[in-house]
């Protein structure tokens, strides 16, 4: 694996974490918005007019399944108090 490789999966990480603490975006969204990266994954896969979207599919996927495991896995959000 390249350095390249391990630089764009750091920043990727560092995106989700971003949407969650600084625009506090909520797990259901996160979770939603991977779930569409997946779908435009294998879009991008079984599509028959582009090579240069069948060419960046399985990263799409990965990335949007990457994001539904960090996603998944942070601790759910707190109901908020009346």
């Amino acid at each position: 694996m390249t350095t390249a490789f391990w630089i764009s999966i750091g920043i990727y990480i560092i995106s989700i974490v971003f949407f969650k603490i600084i625009f506090h975006v909520k797990r259901d969204i996160l979770l939603t918005m991977a779930m569409w990266c997946m779908l435009g994954g294998i879009f991008f896969l079984v599509q028959p007019l582009s090579a240069f979207l069948f060419h960046y599919g399985i990263a799409v996927l990965g990335y949007g399944l990457l994001w539904w495991n960090i996603a998944n896995n942070s601790k759910p959000d707190e109901a908020k108090q009346n």
